[in-house]
């Protein structure tokens, strides 16, 4: 059975059971890129790249923040 969608990247805010807020950021694997019809490759591979541009900043922002304030 052939999925019918993969996440190409995620970015969370999360609080974890000792109340400290963390971000995670998680992108499809590029080795992996293979299970997509090859019209569709450089596609998803400008997409992820282009979100990881907007994503990681805000990222490493936030992290920065929260490990100044606690």
């Amino acid at each position: 059975m052939k999925a019918s969608e993969a996440n190409l990247i995620s970015w969370k805010l999360v609080i974890d059971s000792d109340n400290k807020l963390v971000t995670e950021i998680s992108s499809f694997p590029e080795e992996e890129i293979h299970r997509f019809q090859k019209d569709d490759r450089l596609v998803i591979l400008k997409a992820i790249k282009e979100a990881k541009l907007a994503l990681e900043p805000l990222h490493k922002n936030i992290e920065v923040q929260l490990d100044a304030t606690f």
